[in-house]
């Protein structure tokens, strides 16, 4: 897909929401975490113990994602800002190439994390 050109002001302000975003899900994660503690806790059946590896595991995974997720973003507007300090009058009629990769990346996070956090509950809510 060709990626439409926008201005660095654009970019910039989407790059802030996603990095608002990551930061949530950051904190929402220690939250869910904490409860998959107690629940450890409070049930120790087999049933339970692997249903709470298993979700250990995912949340490393999806803490590396998110961690991935946040730095390619940091890196993406760290680039803008030094071409705005080496080009200031540019920056104000200059296109840039649309960032649709990364884009998709962050949305594909987040239905991920969505889906994630939805069977998470459903597990909290039979062993909490």
């Amino acid at each position: 897909m060709k990626s439409h050109p926008v201005y660095l002001s654009d970019l910039h302000t989407e790059h802030q929401a996603w990095l608002s975003a990551l930061s949530f899900y950051t904190e929402d994660l220690d939250v869910l975490e904490e409860q998959l503690s107690e629940a450890g806790i409070k049930n120790n059946s087999p049933e339970a113990r692997s249903a709470v590896e298993k979700f250990q595991g995912q949340f490393a995974d999806i803490r590396k994602e998110l961690s991935g997720l946040q730095e390619q973003v940091t890196k993406h507007e760290d680039s803008m800002v030094q071409f705005a300090q080496e080009h200031p009058v540019a920056i104000e009629h200059v296109h840039f190439a649309d960032h649709d990769d990364l884009r998709g990346q962050v949305a594909a996070f987040e239905s991920e994390i969505k889906a994630f956090r939805h069977e998470f509950q459903l597990f909290i809510a039979q062993y909490l």
